[in-house]
């Protein structure tokens, strides 16, 4: 190709970008209104979210939080059905909080702890739909959860359910509760006649938790069913 030809391709590629320049400007000129509009929508968009995530959300967090306390009093003291339903006065209820601050920590809390009231009135059912929602994040309540849920399965006879929470419990590597489950799953293998099952759990705390209560227990109940 020819140095002038070269050149004329070269001028015909910058006249094109101009063209385009001059086309984009007059597109922007005649659509400035459209975009200031839709970039002003953006912004009321983005502050309404912020409004509400800052405002809305966390006072409703704070509330929560304020509607918690005076129901783990009465859980404190063994009042369960008044901590599950509220007092009337100053106690809303664990149920009250997951209905009306739903979505908060508060809320997802509440369900553990309704699961518990739950169990200790001997509503089993119950108990477990609650305990199976329930959002537990510290390393001690959680593997906690997990076992009450077992216990519950087990005062209704869903003895592989028991065992699969029970399992749960023990995966979350927790000292206190790891042997403590392992040691329920064992005697809910004794309850349904597996000896070669149960001693294999006990074996399995002795192992992995030997200086736990349940591995004395461990070898009491390997002698036994040996």
């Amino acid at each position: 190709m020819s140095k002038k030809n070269q050149q004329n391709n070269s001028d015909q590629q910058l006249a094109n970008v101009e063209e385009s320049l001059v086309q984009s400007e007059m597109w922007l000129e005649k659509n400035r209104n459209t975009l200031l509009i839709s970039l002003g929508v953006i912004v009321v968009v983005a502050l309404a979210i912020f409004a509400i995530k800052h405002y809305w959300y966390e006072k409703r967090v704070s509330d929560a939080a304020q509607a918690m306390v005076t129901c783990q009093d009465y859980f404190a003291v063994d009042s369960f059905q008044v901590a599950l339903d509220g007092d009337n006065v100053d106690c809303e209820g664990f149920l009250a909080i997951i209905d009306n601050y739903s979505m908060t920590p508060s809320a997802k809390l509440a369900k553990a702890y309704a699961g518990i009231c739950y169990y200790h009135l001997g509503q089993y059912q119950e108990a477990v739909e609650m305990l199976e929602k329930a959002s537990v994040k510290d390393i001690n309540f959680a593997p906690a959860v997990k076992q009450l849920l077992g216990d519950c399965y087990v005062e209704m006879q869903q003895y592989d359910n028991a065992i699969d929470a029970y399992n749960k419990a023990v995966k979350m590597d927790n000292d206190m509760i790891a042997p403590m489950s392992l040691n329920k799953i064992g005697r809910v293998y004794e309850a349904q006649g597996n000896k070669d099952k149960a001693i294999e759990v006990y074996k399995q705390i002795k192992d992995n938790y030997p200086a736990s209560m349940q591995a004395q227990e461990a070898d009491k109940r390997i002698a036994a069913l040996q």
